[in-house]
C-alpha cells in the first residue's frame, strides 16, 4: 500500500475516532453543567414469595411474626455521591425521596452501611421513602435494605407474566431539589461474573476477527494486492492529472480525475494518440473500501471490549467502595439475586 493511500486510511480512521470523542465531549459538557450527581444503585430487588416461599413451601419465612405474603419484596440500594462537589444542607430545598405509586407502599427501611461520619437517615412520608443525608461528600455513601408491598395483579390481568421486581422497579421514581444536582442517575450493580463473561467472550470477538484480518492481509502480501492502472494526462492548460480510465466495447474511453474534478470523453486511439503517458499503480477503489470497512468494522468488537472492560472496572470499584462481597457466579436476575449483605 502506497504512502498516499496509507495517509487515506489514517485520515479516514482519524476523522471517525475524532467525530466520537466530540460527541462524547460535548455530552460531557452538557452534562457538567450541573456539578453535583447523585447515583442510585440497585443492588438487587428480590420477591420473598416468589423466590423463596413459594420454592421451599418447608421453609417458614416471617415478617412481623406472619407468613410472607406475595407482594413483599426486599430491597437493596445504595445512594452514592458521584458529582463533583459536596452536599451541604443548606443546598438542599427538597430531599431525595423514592417515591412509589399510590397502590405501592414502603412497610419498612434501614440503613446497613455508610461511608464513615456520614449522618444519614430515612423516613417513610406517606408512598415515599425519605433519605436525610446531612453532609454529604463526595464519594461517600449510603446502603440501605427495605421492604416494599407491591399490589398483586388478577389471574386475569395479561401483564401478570412480569416479574414482581421489574414491577416494582419501574414503579420506582426518585425526585429532589438540590442546588446545582442534576437528575438522580440509576444503575445496576452486575455480578463480577456476568461482567467478567461479557469483557472475555467480546475480547474473543475482537481477537478473532483480528485474527481473520490478518490472515486474509498476509494472503494479499504473499499474493499481492489487486491493483489498478492511472495515467498522468495534461489538460488543454497543460496541467498535469492523474486519471482513472474506463473502456467501453465501442472503443470510447472516460479519463476521470482521481483527486479533482478532471472529466473528459475521448476514444483508445485518441487518447494513446497523445504521446508518452506515465502510468501510476495504484489500489482498486474497491479494495480501499474493503480495507476501510475492514477496520471500521474491527472497531465494533474492540469498543465492545472496552466498554465490557469499562463496565468491569467499574462495577468492581462501586462493589469495593460500597462494602459488597460479590461471588463470581453470582445470578444477576432480580429474582434471583443473593441475598448476602
Amino acid at each position: 500500500m502506497s504512502t498516499s493511500n496509507m495517509l487515506t486510511v489514517v485520515g479516514i480512521l482519524a476523522t471517525v475516532v475524532f467525530g466520537v470523542f466530540g460527541i462524547w465531549g460535548f455530552v460531557i459538557v452538557i452534562r457538567r453543567r450541573y456539578p453535583g450527581q447523585l447515583t442510585y444503585v440497585k443492588e438487587s430487588y428480590l420477591g420473598l414469595f416468589d423466590s423463596i416461599v413459594k420454592n421451599l413451601p418447608e421453609l417458614a419465612v416471617l415478617y412481623n411474626n406472619l407468613p410472607v405474603g406475595q407482594g413483599l419484596v426486599l430491597v437493596k440500594g445504595a445512594i452514592l455521591n458521584t458529582g463533583n462537589k459536596d452536599i451541604t444542607d443548606s443546598m438542599v430545598e427538597q430531599k431525595l425521596a423514592l417515591a412509589l405509586p399510590s397502590d405501592f407502599h414502603w412497610l419498612t427501611a434501614k440503613i446497613v452501611g455508610n461511608s464513615e461520619n456520614v449522618k444519614a437517615s430515612l423516613a417513610i412520608q406517606d408512598n415515599s421513602l425519605v433519605v436525610s443525608t446531612g453532609l454529604f461528600r463526595r464519594n461517600e455513601f449510603i446502603r440501605f435494605q427495605a421492604i416494599v408491598e407491591v399490589p398483586i395483579r388478577a389471574e386475569s390481568d395479561g401483564r401478570k407474566s412480569e416479574s414482581i421486581e421489574d414491577r416494582l422497579d419501574k414503579a420506582i421514581s426518585i425526585t429532589h431539589r438540590i442546588e446545582d444536582t442534576q437528575k438522580v442517575l440509576e444503575r445496576e450493580l452486575p455480578s463480577t461474573g456476568r461482567t467478567k463473561h461479557r469483557m472475555l467472550w467480546s475480547l474473543s470477538m475482537c481477537l478473532g476477527l483480528m485474527a481473520t484480518m490478518g490472515v486474509s492481509f498476509g494472503i494479499f502480501l504473499f499474493r499481492g494486492f489487486p491493483a489498478e492502472t492511472h495515467f498522468v494526462v495534461n489538460d488543454t492548460n497543460s496541467i498535469p492529472h492523474e486519471v482513472r480510465t474506463r473502456l467501453r466495447l465501442d472503443g470510447s474511453m472516460t479519463l476521470k480525475g482521481v483527486g479533482d474534478d478532471f472529466r473528459e470523453q475521448t476514444t483508445v486511439d485518441d487518447f494513446f494518440k497523445r504521446g508518452s503517458l506515465k502510468p501510476k499503480v495504484a489500489l482498486e477503489l474497491e479494495t480501499k473500501v474493503i480495507t476501510i470497512g475492514g477496520l471500521l468494522y474491527l472497531m465494533c468488537p474492540l469498543a465492545m471490549f472496552l466498554y465490557a472492560y469499562r463496565e468491569y472496572r467499574n462495577a468492581n470499584k462501586l462493589r469495593q467502595l460500597l462494602g459488597i462481597k460479590d461471588h463470581q457466579d453470582a445470578p444477576t436476575e432480580k429474582s434471583t439475586m443473593s441475598s448476602a449483605s
